[in-house]
């Protein structure tokens, strides 16, 4: 709900903006749908959000929208769970003008959105990285990895995964940026991979949000990226956010860790290790091949 709208440009063409990534009728249609409430107003809300952070990356390395936009779920010309605007593409096209840009998404679900919105769009400067649960599919999104190389890349894991396996992915990440070597890093931090999130299909803890903004801070510092930004996502638990998120913003900037999380779960069942094994297998296969990257 948007009780009061301030710092407005009320001249703002807001379909303008929309149309740049997403498609016309879809405004329409997102219109007639809430034609209740002042949708334009709420859309001029996103769209100068995205321009504050673009008029800051070259003042700040590290930036973060604490918020929840649905961009998982929203792409060119279709839209699920109420999703209005996606602020990953938006950035992502603005900031291909300036150089490379590679969305990494690390949220339980796949953003198929995400993905619908980059194959429409005609840009070499923007790739995009999803890790995500194998339960949303995993055998087409790899073979689209192999037809959209350099375009995508889809790393799907078993449910059950702990914080060692789960970090030790993201070293895949880590060769991809070392050879395609982006300017901008979009990270879409989802809060669902906790094993305290009410999905319950990964194991992750409090530590491992730590060991994440660490990982990503060191590619960041290591290979010369201008800027991070990091958009939240899938947030059901106040203590996960809680937690979580600040161990998360603790290791970007080089703080200690300041939650521990004493229960979490060191060892995953053979079964988890084996398919974990299979899926990053496949993986390491279509980089190798296809990429010309080795894991």
């Amino acid at each position: 709900e948007v009780s009061d709208i301030q710092n407005i440009d009320k001249d703002l063409e807001i379909e303008d903006y929309y149309t740049t990534i997403h498609d016309k009728q879809l405004y329409l249609n997102i219109k007639k749908i809430f034609r209740d409430f002042k949708i334009e107003d709420i859309l001029k809300i996103h769209v100068k959000l995205c321009n504050e952070v673009l008029n800051k990356v070259n003042e700040y390395r590290y930036l973060t929208l604490i918020t929840k936009p649905p961009d998982l779920w929203i792409g060119k010309t279709f839209t699920r769970k109420c999703s209005l605007f996606s602020y990953s593409m938006f950035l992502a096209n603005n900031l291909s003008k300036f150089g490379k840009v590679l969305i990494l998404s690390l949220d339980l679900h796949h953003g198929f959105g995400i993905q619908d919105l980059l194959l429409n769009l005609e840009n070499e400067n923007i790739m995009y990285v999803s890790i995500f649960s194998a339960s949303e599919g995993d055998k087409k999104l790899l073979k689209q990895s192999i037809e959209y190389t350099w375009k995508f890349l889809a790393i799907p894991i078993p449910p059950g995964i702990n914080d060692e396996l789960y970090v030790q992915t993201l070293d895949i990440v880590s060769k991809i940026v070392n050879y395609w070597k982006p300017n901008y890093l979009i990270t879409l931090l989802g809060f669902d991979t906790h094993r305290l999130d009410i999905t319950g299909e990964f194991m992750l803890s409090h530590d491992a949000f730590y060991d994440i903004g660490y990982t990503l801070s060191s590619l960041v510092e290591s290979f010369d990226i201008k800027s991070h930004i990091t958009i939240t996502e899938c947030v059901n638990s106040k203590i996960v956010i809680e937690k979580s998120f600040s161990n998360y913003i603790s290791a970007l900037i080089g703080k200690q860790k300041p939650y521990h999380d004493v229960s979490k779960r060191k060892e995953v069942c053979k079964t988890v290790q084996e398919f974990y094994k299979q899926y990053i297998g496949r993986v390491k296969q279509i980089l190798y091949k296809h990429w010309k990257i080795r894991v």
